[in-house]
């Protein structure tokens, strides 16, 4: 097998990062990751719900974003959750030269470090997922972090189209439910990290600010109920490429 990924992509043996996917400890808890945020419309209201829950989640936040509004941030970052890079303007990395990309990461985790020091393990997410299976995307994110994993997820809410075409927010609230109870009946939905968003960028829909803390509630509510922990993303320990080939090729 390393000999395959060395001829098909001409990389050596530890050129893959890690990838995290699933929630730290098994299938008995799920992971929970926020992606383009922080936001007015939604990030308080999501760090009170992790508050009433006693849970924490891996937010990454959108440069453009945390630069407009660092109180944010910093809220996000004194109630105990972690902070990492989404780039900057929420733009497809693996699109663009090397170097404009290294810029979209640097230029956003300058702001985040305001606010905490620069994690050593750094999970990263990639806007719209783009290129985590990518060998020079791999090498350009070692470049730039050489603790640097990649946070991927393995349940998609797809929570950026559940407002789509509501009229009310009691509509929203009750496609947040049914969502909800189909993930709970999904079996590959225990033992994953979960992908949710704050608030969508670039998605018009008029209450999809409204998505995310009720379909945060909604899934710490049924999780407490069915006796499923919630907890946040965490790095993986070692970087073995072996892990990189189950994700895209077994899994």
């Amino acid at each position: 097998m390393f000999g395959y990924l060395r001829q098909q992509f001409g990389v050596s043996n530890g050129a893959w990062l890690p990838i995290v996917h699933k929630a730290p400890t098994g299938p008995s808890r799920i992971a929970l990751s926020l992606d383009d945020g922080p936001s007015p419309r939604t990030t308080l209201k999501v760090l009170e719900l992790l508050k009433t829950y006693d849970t924490r989640a891996t937010f990454f936040l959108s440069g453009e974003r945390a630069e407009q509004y660092p109180e944010l941030v910093q809220a996000i970052v004194d109630s105990g959750n972690a902070i990492y890079a989404h780039g900057y303007s929420h733009v497809r990395l693996d699109r663009m030269p090397s170097q404009a990309a290294l810029n979209e990461l640097k230029r956003t985790e300058a702001i985040l470090a305001k606010a905490r020091p620069t994690p050593q393990d750094y999970i990263v997410r990639l806007p719209y997922g783009s290129g985590h299976r990518s060998p020079d995307m791999h090498r350009l994110l070692k470049t730039w972090h050489p603790g640097c994993q990649i946070g991927h997820w393995r349940y998609d809410f797809k929570d950026f189209a559940l407002a789509d075409g509501c009229e009310t927010l009691d509509e929203v609230g009750r496609k947040c439910d049914a969502a909800v109870d189909a993930a709970f009946a999904d079996p590959a939905f225990l033992g994953s990290t979960i992908l949710m968003h704050e608030d969508p960028i670039g998605v018009p829909a008029r209450y999809v600010g409204d998505v995310a803390s009720l379909l945060l509630e909604r899934i710490l509510l049924t999780a407490q109920a069915k006796g499923v922990a919630v907890t946040e993303m965490l790095p993986v320990r070692q970087k073995l490429v072996n892990r990189y080939v189950r994700t895209v090729y077994m899994e």
